[in-house]
């Protein structure tokens, strides 16, 4: 009988990482390969009045120039298609990608970058998510209802593009049982993932449009599904090849630059490859949300809960294009299981919304946002403890 319990089980990929032979996105050379730069935005909010790219395009190794007129009205998201490949006229966060140039070299790139002339006109940004909601605040998407991919359907364009709500029992019946109510709200921040290997990848297009790409994202086949659809050709054409990725603790999900490397590798007809930077990773990287979660937990003298109210919003900042394409199969998992054993009335509606010109936003595992993972069951535990406070049960 083979034994299992008590043996050594060794990672697959153990042997290649420590003897340095396990290949990242950043280590493929491509024979010919150029370096991909994006230049991108250093307001928050702004129409893009002029973009002069002739000095750039003339630069010495300088390849291929784009801007979001070559690629006018591409959209690009794991769910929902909101984010332009190239800022579209309009900038909404401080890192938003204006133009991305290709060169023989990285130098060569970061300089050309320098040359290119952008005149913004400068908007009052939104940055405040519970005036974001109102009445009257700026739409940051205001084409929202032709969008592809909207998890729920929307009635209006607004800063919130999804709503959900699920419970059991009649909450307010059970509010009037309860011998003392208990209020808070809690705040989770942004959190960056610090994953040693930043975003890269490398694209190789051909004309007819198909290509292979080689990036760091754990999710190939749905990047390969987000692209395809982004650039309307079958996503069979689209050949993706898996990398070894160095650190992703839930931000290596998304497509970050692929689209940009492959346009670049399709104009300049050569492999393009593109690294970020750590400062273009904590301006435009894929953090995990922010949140307002607001409870309201009924109970009664003997500690018992007879009523719970969980009213978490999630900011997705400018777009909504990370939001998973699975997330609303989550939410109504979280549904059938109506939330924490025991509770008789419970109602938990989860907002999310696109509530400020900030960078989009990525989920994080282990410190998930809205409805997912150890930041509610925490809250959950705080809410719990403050109840038993009130009650002077220790």
């Amino acid at each position: 009988m083979t034994q299992v319990v008590g043996r050594p089980t060794p990672r697959v990929e153990g042997e290649l990482k420590v003897t340095g032979k396990a290949q990242y996105s950043a280590d493929l050379n491509l024979p010919e390969t150029l370096w991909g730069r994006c230049l991108r935005s250093p307001v928050a909010y702004a129409r893009i009045k002029r973009i002069d790219t002739s000095k750039a395009s003339k630069a010495p190794g300088v390849k291929a120039v784009l801007t979001g007129m070559d690629v006018p009205g591409l959209r690009i998201g794991r769910c929902i298609y909101d984010t332009p490949v190239l800022a579209d006229g309009v900038v909404r966060f401080i890192g938003e990608k204006v133009a991305a140039v290709a060169a023989e070299t990285k130098q060569a790139a970061e300089a050309a970058l320098e040359l290119i002339e952008v005149e913004y006109d400068e908007l009052a940004p939104l940055l405040d998510p519970v005036a974001a909601v109102k009445d009257g605040s700026t739409v940051l998407h205001p084409d929202l209802l032709s969008y592809r991919g909207l998890p729920v359907p929307v009635e209006k364009a607004g800063n919130m593009f999804a709503y959900l709500k699920w419970g059991k029992g009649d909450i307010e019946a059970g509010f009037k049982q309860a011998d003392l109510i208990v209020e808070n709200t809690f705040t989770t921040q942004v959190t960056h993932q610090s994953y040693l290997e930043p975003h890269a990848c490398v694209a190789n297009a051909r004309p007819d449009g198909s290509a292979d790409i080689w990036s760091c994202s754990k999710t190939p086949f749905a990047v390969r599904g987000q692209l395809g659809n982004c650039i309307g050709i079958a996503k069979e054409k689209l050949v993706f090849h898996p990398m070894h990725i160095g650190g992703d603790f839930g931000g290596k999900g998304g497509f970050m630059d692929v689209a940009v490397a492959y346009f670049l590798s399709k104009k300049a007809a050569m492999p393009v490859k593109m690294v970020m930077d750590y400062t273009e990773e904590l301006t435009a990287g894929n953090p995990r949300h922010a949140s307002i979660i607001k409870v309201k937990t009924g109970v009664k003298k003997n500690g018992a809960i007879v009523a719970h109210h969980l009213r978490p919003h999630a900011r997705a900042g400018r777009s909504a294009g990370l939001f998973r394409q699975r997330e609303p199969t989550r939410y109504r998992r979280a549904q059938a299981r109506h939330g924490p054993d025991g509770i008789q009335t419970q109602e938990h509606a989860a907002r999310r919304r696109r509530d400020a010109h900030r960078r989009p936003y990525l989920a994080y595992p282990r410190r998930r946002g809205v409805g997912q993972g150890d930041s509610i069951g925490r809250l959950q535990q705080s809410q719990a403890e403050k109840c038993r406070t009130r009650l002077g049960i220790f």
